[in-house]
């Protein structure tokens, strides 16, 4: 049996939805509404299975109405009714389970009922009970743990931006406004808080459907993502950092390393994301300073340059690594591969910043060449 309520600013309208319910034995009707504020407050108080939503109702469409809803139980269906089927392409658009015409007939509600069954055997059929996998570095890819073929597939870019923002804010509660005036900057307030309302729903749905329901959890007007079920490589990195940038434990920097060895958000082109993009750049950089001193403190040469290799084919125009190379290989000998680092860092800088190597490093290359 599936527990209900109904919410309609018409009371006639409540009166006949329940007669006909009457007679559809897998619904209870635990309460029905004409103001949208108590029933709201009845959803926190009382686990409902399903509501039926007027989809117009006055000082608040159905669809907010809708949203409101779900940020208090994720996996309440919604089932919209309405006098006017124009709605009915709406409706679906945030994935409700259906809607109802007005006059509601006992066929179509059993119907309704039915769809309910089968969604309600297909959620348990898929939930997941191995941790969502989420890598930040190297792209933006999210599946279930150990089965990395089985991809998120995302309904809409905004879907998945929304998800990367609330994964960089790690846990913490995000305002409604700002992750409005982060993803829609220049969009009217009204449309852009219509897009984010369904973007939410898509959101929902999206990991409800890859077995992760309940992770994207609304705090008054804030919204945050349930970690819990997660294992995401931007935690263990943010986790590691502090740790890593005054330790001398290797088995610490190699691990804090291989988190970031590719770029955040990599081929990603979420705004927001350009300053956390440059700011992991510098954490990648300072880590593997880190480890080429450590491997240069214990002798192990090759792998302090291969350390000083990984910034340089980064960011080629980082002089600092490109001088502990040059150093490196001049050092054992290989005069060869010193010049050839020191003029793929000459064309380099020159293409991209229309500078030429400072001279103390050609003079220091010199020196040791004579030498």
């Amino acid at each position: 049996m599936f527990t209900a309520i109904a919410i309609d600013d018409e009371k006639k309208a409540l009166d006949r939805f329940e007669r006909v319910m009457l007679d559809e034995p897998r619904l209870y009707l635990a309460g029905r509404f004409t103001n949208v504020e108590d029933a709201l407050f009845f959803v926190e108080q009382v686990k409902i299975d399903v509501a039926f939503v007027d989809i117009d109702m006055p000082g608040i469409d159905g669809l907010e109405l809708a949203e409101r809803l779900l940020s208090i139980r994720p996996r309440l269906e919604i089932i919209f009714v309405t006098a006017y089927d124009q709605y009915a392409l709406a409706a679906f658009r945030l994935h409700a389970a259906g809607y109802l015409l007005k006059p509601i007939g006992l066929q179509e509600l059993r119907e309704q009922v039915d769809v309910l069954v089968r969604r309600r055997g297909d959620l348990a059929n898929t939930e997941q009970t191995v941790p969502l996998v989420v890598n930040c570095f190297g792209g933006f890819r999210c599946y279930p743990d150990g089965d990395e073929d089985r991809l998120i597939q995302w309904r809409t870019g905004k879907t998945e931006e929304l998800f990367a923002l609330l994964i960089n804010n790690l846990g913490a509660p995000l305002p409604r406004e700002i992750i409005v005036d982060t993803l829609w900057p220049e969009t009217d307030p009204e449309k852009a808080a219509n897009r984010f309302r369904v973007t939410c729903t898509y959101l929902r749905n999206t990991l409800a459907a890859g077995g992760y329901p309940d992770m994207l959890l609304r705090e008054r007007d804030s919204y945050r993502l349930d970690l819990q079920r997660l294992r995401c490589d931007l935690i263990q990195l943010t986790t590691l950092l502090p740790q890593a940038a005054v330790s001398n434990n290797l088995e610490l920097l190699e691990k804090t390393s291989r988190l970031c060895a590719s770029p955040f958000l990599e081929n990603k082109n979420f705004e927001w994301a350009i300053r956390q993009q440059r700011l992991y750049e510098q954490e990648f950089k300072r880590i593997q300073y880190r480890l080429a001193e450590e491997y240069t403190r214990r002798a192990a040469h090759d792998r302090a340059a291969v350390a000083l290799q990984a910034i340089v084919n980064r960011d080629p125009c980082d002089e600092r690594a490109v001088t502990g190379l040059i150093d490196h290989y001049l050092k054992i000998g290989q005069k060869e591969n010193a010049h050839k680092i020191y003029k793929a860092y000459e064309q380099q800088l020159m293409a991209e910043l229309g500078l030429r190597p400072s001279a103390i490093l050609g003079e220091r290359l010199r020196m040791k060449n004579e030498g």
